[in-house]
């Protein structure tokens, strides 16, 4: 329900302004979308997570490929 249905939930197109402001967020915090939802008027964390992955990190796969990255350096420590 919260995720679909709750009022002020937003069900429109996104604008370029708000793919700006998730690969920011994305580059910042990586996949954290809870975090990255007070950004966001009316867009719940899994309208940010499909966002992200059906259509960001297709057209910005280098993000993802740096996050992935530095994740495999934090785990070598």
């Amino acid at each position: 329900y919260s995720n679909y249905l709750r009022d002020g939930l937003i069900n429109e197109p996104w604008s370029s302004q708000e793919d700006k402001i998730l690969i920011r967020m994305y580059t910042n915090l990586g996949p954290k979308w809870s975090k990255m939802k007070s950004f966001f008027n009316n867009r719940s964390p899994n309208l940010l997570k499909n966002r992200w992955k059906y259509f960001v990190s297709k057209y910005y796969p280098q993000i993802e490929k740096n996050e992935q990255k530095s994740a495999g350096l934090v785990s070598q420590f």
